[in-house]
């Protein structure tokens, strides 16, 4: 290198104390919270135990396919809910993914400009 010769200095950009905000131990992207609300479910099987076993004593018939249709509402429910979390992980992982790739798009162009200013 010559003497008349600027050298780019070595910096922090602002991007990279993001980065390290946004991949510490702390980070909201690294324990995405998802809740998923089966409220409505859980409350339909709860009625569906105490409908059986009300009934369970005045018609057995009754009373024994309330209490056989518990469990199954519970199962119907659980994938339901699970169904919902997946879709809502998939959302959320993707507008991750776009975010992360504009940022790093307008990083790259600030970058490029920068070395084609001290050329």
């Amino acid at each position: 290198m010559q003497l008349g010769q600027r050298e780019p200095a070595l910096t922090v950009s602002p991007l990279a104390a993001e980065a390290s905000a946004l991949t510490g131990a702390d980070s909201p992207s690294l324990r995405p919270s998802f809740e998923v609300s089966t409220f409505a479910l859980d409350a339909g099987v709860v009625a569906a135990l105490a409908l059986g076993v009300g009934t369970l004593f005045a018609n057995a018939a009754v009373g024994g396919l309330f209490l056989l249709a518990a469990p199954t509402l519970f199962s119907l429910g659980r994938g339901r809910g699970e169904r919902a979390l997946r879709q809502r992980a998939a959302k959320f992982a993707m507008n991750v993914i776009d975010e992360a790739l504009a940022r790093l798009g307008r990083e790259l162009e600030r970058a490029i400009d920068e070395y084609g200013a001290h050329g």
